[in-house]
């Protein structure tokens, strides 16, 4: 990518992380592009924030062939899946990098090249979990899955997580112990300039069961 882009993300409350999967081999393309951006995301040998820039860029390349690739159903899965990957991912690397110094702080990630102004939305309605809910999210296969009274999966957009949190005096009908909740989180890409998208965080509590 070579002209520079500044996105501003915003997180909305909807916790829910995919757990890392394998991507299937692609042809050349820009999904092929998306699932590198996935691969050099995943490595613990190069700065936070250049794995952070790397999941975004996987996420937006991957939306956009979604939505570009609409009849041709196994690209279309394809794509979402490196989507879903990339903001579950992203999430619990933004939540939990540098002592959270990357979570719900409005602020530009990324390089010259390519920056993303990151925003998170606040939840407390429309169905969204406050960033700030949560006191850890886990990937699905990282989780004891016997907590989780029903656990649903299905196609679509969003990185399935856990979120998890201990038990307050203020929380009503809440064990001391605490909780686990399936949840999901997004990553959208709305336009601020011509020239530029503005990734948003999302934490979606309407998959919650």
């Amino acid at each position: 990518m070579v002209r520079t882009k500044t996105t501003p993300i915003l997180l909305a409350a909807i916790l829910l992380f995919a757990g890392c999967a394998t991507q299937p081999s692609v042809a050349p393309g820009p999904l092929a592009i998306a699932q590198t951006k996935l691969a050099e995301a995943r490595s613990h040998t190069v700065p936070t924030e250049t794995r952070i820039t790397r999941y975004f860029e996987a996420a937006e390349i991957a939306e956009n062939e979604a939505q570009r690739q609409s009849r041709d159903q196994p690209a279309k899965q394809r794509a979402e899946q490196i989507y879903n990957d990339a903001s579950a991912e992203t999430t619990v690397l933004l939540k939990g990098a540098n002592s959270g110094k990357y979570w719900n702080h409005n602020e530009r990630i990324g390089s010259s090249d390519v920056s993303y102004e990151v925003r998170f939305q606040s939840g407390g309605g429309n169905g969204l979990w406050s960033p700030g809910f949560f006191d850890q999210l886990k990937r699905t296969k990282e989780s004891d899955h016997r907590h989780l009274r029903l656990w649903v999966h299905g196609p679509g957009f969003g990185g399935t997580l856990v979120g998890v949190r201990s038990g307050r005096p203020g929380d009503p009908f809440a064990p001391l112990v605490g909780y686990a909740c399936p949840i999901t989180t997004t990553l959208d890409f709305s336009p601020s300039h011509p020239d530029r998208a503005r990734p948003r965080f999302a934490l979606d509590a309407s998959h919650v069961v």
